[in-house]
């Protein structure tokens, strides 16, 4: 049996660890650094580890696991992890990649094999939106381009996030770029300004970078929703990608 996550706030399942091994081995881009192995690092993860000791793990208790020697699981995990090389593998052809986007933000698209991506996620216990995110994570630590905005028909940026950006950063304006970088990973950040005109767009991209909302490289916006790599060692440390998000779906 595999550990697969931990009920949410909202009610929802999570997978923690196989989330990862599906995003395992994809290649990364040349500006992907691992965390310096050096005598500073290790003790910041010495006090990081005492001060775990010290504090209570509020973190929600395991809830489900799921049997991967069941061949259904099995094959449920092969699917979901063919299609998120496809979308976040550096080397997969244009046409590949829009249709593992397609078929990952689309809700009800089918594969080849009549699966879908929602079905697929909910019989392994994780919610899709978590995994959408993860994928456009990957996608910006890979370094990939994608030549053209999500489907029409994509499902949209979630509404647990909008209040979150409202919270954070703003309402109206701040939602409104968050909507537009989620449409379409890797859009320009002057196509972002461009798309509103005598509206105040650069502080807003500022604040949503500081708050780890969206990620950025080489001029290019991702909508990550969470960035590990701006959070300090000791936070890292404890830092759960699927935890930290509350969405119920």
């Amino acid at each position: 049996m595999a550990e697969l996550g931990a009920q949410n706030d909202a009610g929802g399942f999570e997978d923690v660890g196989a989330i990862e091994d599906i995003f395992d081995d994809i290649p990364q881009s040349p500006w992907d650094m691992a965390l310096p192995d050096d005598e500073v690092t290790a003790q910041w993860l010495a006090l990081a580890e005492t001060r775990e000791e010290q504090v209570a793990d509020d973190r929600p208790a395991t809830e489900m696991e799921i049997d991967y020697d069941d061949p259904v699981s099995q094959h449920l995990v092969k699917v979901l992890r063919r299609h998120v090389r496809d979308a976040c593998n550096v080397n997969s052809h244009d046409e590949a990649r829009a249709r593992a986007m397609e078929w990952i933000f689309v809700p009800g698209r089918e594969d080849a094999d009549r699966l879908d991506f929602e079905h697929i996620c909910v019989a392994l216990g994780a919610r899709p939106t978590v995994v959408r995110l993860r994928t456009v994570l990957q996608l910006w630590k890979a370094g990939v381009v994608l030549t053209q905005p999500l489907s029409v028909l994509a499902t949209g940026l979630p509404v647990e996030l909008e209040s979150e950006i409202a919270a954070k950063v703003g309402f109206d304006l701040p939602v409104r770029v968050s909507r537009l970088i989620w449409s379409w990973p890797s859009i320009l950040a002057m196509d972002v300004v461009d798309r509103f005109p005598g509206e105040n767009v650069a502080p807003v991209l500022r604040a949503l970078d500081a708050e780890g909302l969206i990620a950025a490289a080489h001029m290019r916006l991702y909508f990550v929703g969470r960035n590990p790599d701006i959070l300090p060692i000791h936070v890292l440390r404890r830092f759960s990608f699927a935890r930290s998000i509350h969405v119920s779906y």
